[in-house]
């Protein structure tokens, strides 16, 4: 009999003396408030929906229901539901009793969209959207998105707890996963996106973005780990960016992790495989990023742009991307930038187009770009098809960017680091500097030097008056060989081609970050613990005593 009572109320059109008895129930008994819905194409909307043997049929049955903290919503896994799944602020889970909405049975059940928006969850939380494959119509005849999470309230609004987990999104107009908020500070605070797929979307894969003020920390706590991004092609029809892999901006606090991203942008423009902007404290580690693509300028594979702060851009592998395999970036309205960190990272043959770099950074604004501090990078640059590569750029002025024990190798003739003038506390000691086959290229301010003693003209590789950095063949493994490693949950194990070999002159001839304030953290690309012997090495590699 209670649970004739309780379903009775679970109607957005319920009577009022249903919806007392329900909030009376509430009280005495709250547990039996979770209740199991199930959808299968065999089912009717004329059943209960609360067992297998019961289901609903369609979408539309499920839009007309008001669900509650801790119900669950189950489509028959291997069938296939059309329409658009939409849940509003009357409907809100918590993190301990989510809403539910997956598959159960045998695999995923997947929901056809048509030309619209898969699952969309306006200005409310407590949610888990898990175990389901969406898609839409296509990238040209779809506006929608897969998995929509949207904030439109005014007054610095929270929402708490987003869950997408083993989601496959593909085949939308928009985003495969977008979590947004309009006004303010309001936004979602513990956003988790996880081993889910967003592919041959048109505008993005993953996003999660807000509209507000520029600096305005919208979202909080934000990680998303595990995720592949790829085929997302971007818009000509747009001027704005689009065509990215993973884009998380507006956000105080999160960690982007294990994902790979890849053949991204071909259609789009300022676009990056994975990247944040305004955003603080953010650590973007162990993730994959390769031929990302860009109609006209970006395409590049990680991307730490305006008005970032306190973010750690560490253990990533970059390679083969139009764009910057690593780019730090400060557009022209950004909010303020600094104290970013940059190290033991590895690109190979990024800046494929464009006259792109291994590092690029720009800036927008007069000395915006301040303090930043890149070190122990490993930087492979061969000829590029189109432009003029170079293993490092810094295209324009910045402030305090400080630049020490990395590799920069570079093709014959290629320029290992191009930097243009205007620099202030620009600080390069002790790193390599190799050209294939070797001798010596580098541009600053214009100027091309042949020589690391011609180069220390400039005032760089001095440290109080002494001679530093080196002018020496790194012996890697083998060097242009990284591949692909297409799994970023064992992404050391597969980027063998840029550990040192135990002859190299560079093991032990690292400077010590930590003399100038500097934390070099607590291990390098490869998982080796730092230092080994006491002494650090130069470059992404550390050596095993």
């Amino acid at each position: 009999m209670f649970r004739r009572l309780l379903h009775a109320g679970r109607g957005r059109r319920a009577s009022n003396a249903n919806r007392s008895r329900f909030n009376l129930m509430e009280q005495l008994e709250p547990r039996e408030l979770f209740s199991t819905y199930y959808v299968s194409s065999s089912g009717s909307d004329s059943n209960s929906g609360t067992s297998t043997s019961a289901p609903w049929r369609s979408i539309g049955k499920v839009n007309a229901i008001t669900f509650k903290a801790g119900d669950q919503i189950l489509f028959a896994g291997g069938q296939t539901f059309s329409g658009n799944l939409s849940f509003t602020s009357s409907e809100k889970g918590t993190s301990s009793a989510p809403i539910t909405v997956g598959s159960y049975g045998s695999g995923k059940a997947a929901i056809n969209a048509g030309s619209g928006t898969a699952i969309s969850i306006k200005n409310t939380a407590g949610f888990r959207i898990t175990n389901l494959r969406v898609y839409g119509s296509g990238r040209s005849s779809n506006s929608g998105s897969g998995v929509y999470f949207s904030n439109t309230l005014q007054g610095n609004t929270k929402l708490n707890y987003v869950r997408v987990d083993n989601v496959e999104a593909y085949n939308f107009g928009n985003t495969g996963i977008y979590v947004f908020s309009q006004y303010g500070s309001s936004g979602f605070n513990d956003v988790r996106i996880t081993y889910s797929s967003a592919h041959d979307n048109a505008k993005n894969g993953i996003r999660v973005v807000g509209t507000g003020t520029m600096g305005t920390s919208m979202h909080t706590n934000v990680h998303v780990g595990y995720c592949s991004a790829y085929n997302n092609t971007g818009m000509s029809s747009i001027a704005g960016n689009s065509g990215s892999g993973i884009l998380v901006c507006n956000t105080t606090g999160g960690t982007i992790e294990r994902n790979i991203s890849h053949d991204n942008g071909v259609y789009g423009t300022a676009n990056v495989g994975i990247w944040i902007a305004a955003c603080n404290g953010i650590t973007i580690q162990y993730n994959e990023s390769y031929n990302n693509k860009t109609r006209s300028k970006d395409g590049g594979g990680f991307g730490v742009d305006g008005g970032c702060t306190n973010c750690t851009l560490q253990y990533n592998y970059s390679h083969n991307n139009y764009g910057g395999g690593y780019g730090i970036f400060q557009f022209i309205d950004a909010a303020p930038f600094g104290n970013n960190v940059v190290r033991y990272n590895i690109s190979e043959n990024d800046g494929r187009r464009n006259n792109y770099a291994g590092i690029r950074i720009w800036s927008a604004q007069a000395s915006g770009l301040k303090n930043v501090e890149i070190y122990n990078n490993t930087i492979y640059t061969s000829q590029a098809p189109s432009g003029t590569a170079s293993a490092m750029s810094i295209v324009s002025g910045t402030t305090n960017v400080h630049i020490r024990n990395n590799i920069f190798i570079a093709a014959s003739g290629v320029a290992t680091v191009n930097i243009a003038g205007g620099q202030s506390g620009l600080v390069m000691v002790n790193n390599d500097y190799w050209n294939i086959g070797g001798g010596f290229t580098a541009k600053y301010n214009g100027t091309t030097y042949t020589s690391l003693s011609s180069f220390r003209n400039t005032g760089m590789e001095k440290l109080n008056g002494v001679a530093m950095g080196y002018n020496v063949d790194p012996k890697f493994n083998a060097a242009g060989s990284g591949g692909t490693a297409a799994s970023a949950a064992t992404l050391s194990q597969a980027v063998v081609a840029y550990k040192l070999q135990s002859t190299s002159p560079l093991r032990n001839k690292g400077v010590n970050l930590g003399s100038y304030g500097v934390s070099a953290g607590t291990h390098d690309f490869f998982g080796n613990s730092l230092p080994q012997g006491g002494i650090y090495d130069v470059g992404a590699h550390e050596l095993l005593v």
